[in-house]
């Protein structure tokens, strides 16, 4: 057995304040022998400093005094390896000029951001910041913030010569200020495929970002934009996709799979525009939210049976099969389950071809399970469309007769 090292000893001057961080191995541990005051000095002795080592932290990105330290968070979106990246959670009414000026010094052409919101009232209730290097998390549970919100804004978001791009541009600009007023911004890019994609969809998001990317982890980060501060799943997903909208902003020529498209800014929008594009996005994502993301589709016939594909039709149009199923299970009659993809819908006519080419007829299925939320209809995504053209030129819509009765 290794002997304990000598005791330490240490005279503390009333006025003076000390922290001590203790890194070890599970069995390294603190013991106060004594306690006791001295004229104008403490004397506390500690035993058996077992196993230390000093902390590897960055940290010149944390301020001294009142911010937390940084943790690491590894962009695994991608195939290829990516270096850890540094991230900060603060909340809004901690942030102070020395953290914003740290993450802008390792900013490049480009920076990424990310809202999150809240799952009761769809608020904002969470922004991420990305550089290629470093990642600040804001939280605004405080928000009275208004000389932290203005200095953010100031520095970051209202600055022209910085370029800042987003997945859902849109809601996440006009959330800002409507949670705290001085969150204006300018020069915010949507993040936006070439070709045509629904907006917002994980087809469009796995068009931007590349081929050489983990399918199942881009859906998990990129599925909802639900978020709890004090999660850290939800953390993770939302300082990801603003590490993504970063990482395919800064990619040039022919790499880039980014559409060319006009910035938003919120700078010159008034209070009531602001309020009145919130609570039309947040409506629509609340709508989004209930949509089912398990459907049983039951069927109505099967018309066919052709090799290993099924040709079936299913009962109503509300519960029919979908091309944005992510996984379809074929329930039989004996219990056994069998794989599926979806190959063609055509209202409530489906192909679905048999994930391992099993031999079944018609009367062997029960019925069959998918599970994948239904994309926006056309009209959702004209709507949309016109809402975007709206933000960047607001006295076109607002002088519309129907919505002036509203």
């Amino acid at each position: 057995m290794s002997k304990d090292p000598p005791p330490v000893s240490l005279l503390l001057s009333k006025t003076s304040t000390i922290a001590l961080s203790v890194f070890g191995r599970s069995n390294s541990h603190i013991r106060i022998f004594d306690s006791n005051r001295k004229g104008d000095a403490l004397s506390i002795v500690f035993f058996s400093f077992a196993s230390i080592t000093p902390p590897s932290r960055p940290t010149s990105f944390v301020h001294p005094h009142t911010s937390p330290p940084m943790d690491y968070i590894y962009p695994n979106i991608y195939l290829e390896s990516h270096k850890r990246l540094p991230y900060l959670k603060v909340d809004i009414g901690e942030l102070d000029r020395e953290i914003v000026d740290g993450l802008k010094s390792t900013a490049d052409a480009a920076i990424g951001l990310a809202g999150g919101y809240s799952a009761t009232t769809g608020d904002l209730c969470a922004l991420a910041i990305s550089t290629q290097k470093r990642i600040l998390i804001i939280s605004f549970q405080d928000t009275t913030a208004t000389e932290a919100s203005s200095m953010l804004a100031d520095s970051i978001l209202l600055d022209p010569g910085l370029k800042k791009y987003a997945f859902s541009a849109p809601r996440l600009i006009t959330s800002l200020p409507a949670i705290l007023p001085p969150l204006r911004s300018k020069e915010v890019y949507d993040v936006t495929p070439k070709g045509k994609y629904k907006p917002h969809t994980i087809t469009a998001v796995t068009s931007v970002l590349g081929s050489s990317i983990v399918n199942e982890n881009v859906i998990e980060v990129f599925s909802s934009e639900i978020c709890d501060p004090e999660d850290l799943k939800h953390t993770f997903n939302i300082a990801l996709r603003a590490w993504a909208a970063c990482h395919v902003a800064n990619k040039s020529g022919s790499s880039s799979n980014l559409k060319t498209v006009l910035p938003f800014e919120t700078a010159s929008l008034t209070d009531d525009h602001i309020m009145f594009f919130s609570n039309i996005f947040k409506n629509d994502a609340q709508m989004d939210a209930l949509k089912p993301v398990i459907i049983r589709n039951d069927i109505d016939r099967f018309i066919e049976v052709d090799g290993f594909n099924l040709h079936v039709s299913s009962v109503r149009y509300t519960n029919r099969i979908r091309t944005n199923a992510k996984t379809l299970e074929i329930h039989l009659h004996d219990g056994s389950v069998l794989q599926g993809e979806v190959s063609m819908v055509a209202g409530k006519v489906s192909r679905i071809a048999l994930v391992n080419q099993e031999t079944i007829t018609s009367n062997d299925i029960k019925h069959i399970l998918t599970t994948g939320k239904e994309e926006s209809s056309a009209i959702n995504d004209s709507r949309y469309r016109l809402l975007t053209r709206a933000i960047r030129s607001p006295k076109e819509l607002f002088q519309s007769p129907f919505l002036r009765l509203l």
